[in-house]
This record gives structure tokens, sequence and C-alpha cells, in this order.
């Protein structure tokens, strides 16, 4: 709605937006609003990064259907607990949380993922362009 306001107001130039425009949704609200505009993401089913194409062929596959950023950084998270509990040697939650807490480089399909000293991911960003009602991959910016 921002950005019909935006077009109303007689304003042009691209937009910038994050990732909650990544929904299907987002042209049929917006319309041609958001066309050309761009907005960053965890992920892009068509990046071309050698895991992510593993994972989209493997995931459309399975459930007939794209992944979206979202299924990806949530196969990400499970995959990281996962190697966390296997680092660990047990279920301890404390011993699962300090893993986690120590994850460096850890090769996730949406690019390498290292916790920094508060705990938060730091990971590659995907930037999408709004094309039609399609969005596709422009570029990923490492850290």
């Amino acid at each position: 709605m921002i950005a019909k306001q935006a077009r109303e107001l007689g304003i042009t130039q691209p937009m910038l937006g994050g990732d909650g425009w990544e929904s299907a949704q987002l042209t049929q609200i917006a319309g041609s609003a958001v066309q050309g505009c761009y907005f960053s993401t965890h992920a892009a089913p068509d990046s071309g990064e050698p895991r992510m194409t593993k994972f989209r062929a493997a995931f459309k596959k399975k459930y007939n259907s794209e992944p979206d950023a979202l299924t990806a950084v949530a196969y990400d998270a499970a995959n990281m607990l996962f190697a966390a509990i296997k680092k660990a040697g047990d279920t301890d939650r404390d011993k699962i949380r300090d893993a986690i807490a120590s994850t460096q480089n850890f090769p996730g399909v949406t690019g390498n993922i290292t916790m920094d000293e508060n705990r938060n991911a730091i990971k590659p960003l995907v930037m999408l362009q709004v094309q039609g009602d399609k969005f596709k991959y422009i570029t990923t910016i490492k850290p």
C-alpha cells in the first residue's frame, strides 16, 4: 500500500524493500507500483549457487513446487540444529546452545552461516527485482 501511495504522490524511483516483500500476493496487492523495485531476502532458488540448486531440485521433486526463501532458511536452521547436536555429542540443551553459538561457516543452502558473539547469523544477502508477477535474482552480497 505504501508503494501505491508513493506512486500516487509522483515518486517514480525504484523502491527498496525487505524480505517481507517476498509474497505471492505482493504484485496482486501493489500491482504496477512495485514493478522494477528491489528487495533483499535470504535466498533465491534461481541464484545458481550449487547447494541451492541441489536443494531446489530435491524440493521440486518432492513437493512439486518452488521453495521460497523461508523454506530454505528453515532447512538451514534445522540442519544447523542437527549439526550442533552432533557437535555437542549430547542432547543437553546448554551444550546444544553453545554448539550453535560457536557455529562458523556452516554450509547452508542460503550460503555459509557464522554465528557472531551476539548469536546473530552472519550470512549472505540476496537481492531480487520484481518483474511481472515473478522475482528475478539480481545478486548475492556476501558479508
